[in-house]
């Protein structure tokens, strides 16, 4: 669902073949090591935790993001969507204390969710 609303938001995420077996982890590729650092910083500042790694299969440098964290802190299908704007907006846009503001807001509201488990 994640990758599917990224790439909806031109985020170039890998998409991954539908009959091969779901992982729970998505990949974000970048043109080069320092775009992808960046926007890794950027999603850190707002409280989104990747990976920024040197992809397999000589993809190059990309972020690794694993939603099974995020779904037993209290991700929802339907919070998806936001999810995907705030990652969208910080990748493209960059940091800014609007978006930190509502990425922080996001995840409070999660991890209430979380707590209902």
């Amino acid at each position: 669902e994640l990758e599917s609303n990224l790439y909806s938001l031109n985020v170039n995420v890998l998409k991954k073949d539908k009959d091969k077996i779901p992982t729970q982890h998505i990949w974000i590729l970048f043109n080069n090591k320092n775009e992808c650092y960046s926007s890794f910083k950027s999603l850190e500042k707002i409280g989104l935790c990747t990976n920024y790694r040197l992809l397999p299969y000589r993809l190059g440098y990309g972020l690794r993001i694993g939603v099974g964290g995020a779904i037993q802190s209290g991700l929802r299908k339907e919070d998806v969507p936001e999810l995907a704007k705030l990652i969208s907006e910080c990748i493209n846009k960059g940091y800014s204390s609007d978006l930190d503001g509502r990425s922080r807001n996001f995840i409070k509201r999660i991890k209430k969710n979380g707590k209902l488990l």
